[in-house]
């Protein structure tokens, strides 16, 4: 698979409650903005184009995204999801020409360089590919091809988990520590 005829996008317009008021992305985490870490495991990836999907209120995520050359997918409608995030992806790529995309979350600090690299060597002729963590499965993802369409129509019955079911697919297994994400102020506070 051709990094370049891939798009990277990482979700980033969730409501966060279980944090408060602040913006999460953009809180500080160990010297930077919690989205900064993804962003930077990615940087070197050679990505056809970034993206993210925001809110589509303007903020100091949108600034900091933009900076980091990012394309926004606003997300009009948050409360409808992750999978809503997902499917405004895949159209927006998808009207773009391209045919592969590698999601990431926005709150998953600890997913480094290497493991990106991994999917991406990894995923070898299949349509999609996953982390697993224990069994479970959780982004980063890579989809492509015919997986792209099925993207495109997402409902919220439907989870994008559902995806991987008896298909073959890569899956790429990763450590406690790469599963974490920040959804709570104290685990902010505690993975600090």
């Amino acid at each position: 698979m051709r990094e370049d005829e891939t798009a990277l996008v990482i979700l980033a317009s969730g409501l966060s409650q279980r944090f408060g008021r602040s913006d999460k992305l953009t809180a500080p985490f160990r010297g930077k903005p919690l989205i900064q870490h993804i962003i930077d495991s990615c940087k070197s990836i050679n990505f056809g184009k970034r993206f993210a999907v925001v809110p589509s209120k303007p903020s100091e995520l949108h600034d900091l995204l933009k900076d980091n050359d990012f394309i926004l997918i606003e997300n009009n409608r948050p409360m409808l999801g992750k999978n809503h995030s997902v499917k405004l992806a895949a159209q927006f790529i998808h009207g773009e020409g391209y045919n592969s995309i590698f999601l990431a979350l926005g709150d998953m600090p600890f997913v480094m360089n290497y493991d990106i690299k991994n999917i991406i060597q990894g995923i070898g002729n299949n349509d999609k590919a996953i982390c697993c963590y224990n069994d479970t499965l959780m982004p980063p993802a890579i989809f492509r091809n015919g997986v792209i369409n099925k993207l495109m129509t997402l409902n919220s019955r439907f989870s994008t988990k559902a995806l991987f079911g008896y298909e073959n697919y890569y899956k790429y297994k990763i450590p406690k520590e790469t599963a974490l994400d920040i959804d709570t102020k104290e685990e902010l506070q505690e993975l600090s």
